[in-house]
């Protein structure tokens, strides 16, 4: 039998901590650096919790692990500074925002690292991280909507956020993992109650962001959870259902009701009618298929820049101020990797994004038929969600994306040594049963 090593709890400072760092995700409008990305609250509670989780780690021995997942993430680190270094030396201007993205892409990767040990050491934690995301999402939508109600129904009202557009990619992400702490097995029933009337504020935010990418994305995870149903257990079915039911509710009585006398209703309305507009330009190939030629120009960009420098493209974050931009940043994470690291980025991409959809479906095949399906199921779901909306967004500065990764990874790990019978994700140690003498077959007399 395997002998089971104690369960230590997370010290006081730490477990606030992970409190401060999701608390802070949404604070895309804080900025402590007069730079282009925002560099604030959750970049120096990350640095804190980085060290202070170094420090305890070291004291305790307990030992550093690393998922799958990480592997090709810290590869594109590599090759982002491979290409910077290219970039740097041939255009010297472009140094300070390629430096920049490097810096983000590295800071991530630490977040990733952190939080996934963070939360293999008790199986709680992710009890805590699901509750304070949960009510800080909440607190961020509300905010969003008295803003709009202090302003009159501006339909610019950000809140806490940067602009609407970031409260409708960040409310995007939380949706997901707020169904997911709704179908939490743990937990009092009253918080899972409270859970209905924060999704229906989150998806009002999501909505009133008329963000048409995050809309689409959102309609495709929606579909998708809803065909989850068929190959899930009754139970599951049910509250998966439940759930789909109520969303599309809320979203259509923020369409056919709210819209006629609210502002940032209304505008829902009118942008769900251009969602169309959105998919045309995806796949129109001149200015003239398009009425957003602004996508059709980014993405020639892209693969210009790709043909004149095809192996590691033209340098982690030179696409921006490169002669193949039209003054922006590249819009889609795909793309942006075409640009900016070639064929070695695309392929370090492209094997990320596999890998972390993987485990989200290696953890729905371990919990299936048991408490946590329906969960399982909305976090692989969440992933095909997210990885459709960032065919347009960018990825690599979603901070919610870097705290929901480490969750599906490390539920995935606590549901794999779940299934196996061992209630901690470290090394097993084994006892040698006992040497029995050999005697002779003849009975006693």
């Amino acid at each position: 039998m395997p002998v089971r090593t104690a369960v230590r709890e997370l010290p006081l400072a730490l477990r606030l901590l992970i409190v401060a760092q999701t608390a802070s995700v949404f604070l895309t409008d804080t900025r402590f650096l007069p730079v282009k990305h925002n560099v604030g609250a959750f970049e120096v509670v990350a640095a804190l919790i980085s060290i202070s989780t170094l420090i305890y780690f070291v004291t305790k021995n307990i030992p550093v692990r690393f998922h799958r997942v990480m592997l090709p993430l810290f590869l594109l680190v590599i090759a982002a500074l491979l290409s910077s270094y290219k970039l740097m030396t041939a255009v010297p201007e472009r140094q300070a925002f390629s430096l920049l993205s490097i810096v983000i892409l590295m800071v991530s990767s630490v977040v990733l690292l952190v939080w996934y040990n963070l939360l293999l050491v008790r199986e709680r934690n992710l009890d805590l991280f699901l509750r304070a995301l949960t009510y800080a999402a909440a607190v961020a939508a509300v905010w969003v909507l008295m803003d709009s109600i202090a302003s009159g129904g501006n339909i610019s009202a950000a809140g806490p956020f940067k602009s609407r557009s970031h409260a409708g990619i960040y409310m995007h992400t939380a949706f997901w993992l707020v169904l997911v702490r709704a179908n939490w097995p743990r937990g009092s029933r009253w918080e899972r109650v409270v859970t209905y009337p924060i999704l229906a504020i989150l998806l009002y935010t999501i909505s009133a962001s008329g963000r048409r990418s995050v809309f689409f994305a959102l309609a495709v995870g929606l579909l998708v959870l809803a065909l989850g149903m068929f190959v899930s257990s009754a139970k599951a079915g049910r509250r998966v259902a439940m759930f789909v039911i109520t969303s599309v509710g809320v979203l259509a009585g923020v369409y056919f009701i709210v819209s006629d006398f609210w502002e940032p209703a209304a505008f829902f309305k009118t942008r769900v009618g251009m969602v169309d507009e959105r998919l045309n330009a995806f796949t129109a190939t001149s200015v003239e298929d398009t009425d957003i030629d602004f996508v059709v120009l980014q993405r020639q960009g892209g693969v210009r820049a790709f043909k004149e420098n095809p192996i590691l493209g033209i340098g982690y974050g030179g696409f921006w101020e490169s002669e193949y931009s039209e003054g922006h940043e590249m819009h889609s994470t795909p793309m942006r990797f075409v640009a900016e690291l070639g064929i070695i980025g695309v392929l370090l991409y492209a094997w990320f994004t596999i890998e972390a959809i993987a485990a989200a479906y290696r953890a729905w095949r371990a919990n299936m038929r048991g408490p946590y399906e329906a969960v399982s199921l909305i976090l692989l779901v969440a992933l095909v969600s997210l990885t459709v909306s960032y065919g347009y967004n960018r990825q690599m500065t979603d901070r919610t994306f870097w705290l929901l990764l480490p969750f599906a990874i490390a539920f995935e790990t606590w549901s794999l040594r779940r299934r196996q019978g061992s209630r901690v994700p470290g090394p097993v140690k084994w006892r040698q049963p006992a040497r029995v003498a050999r005697t002779s077959a003849r009975p006693i007399p």
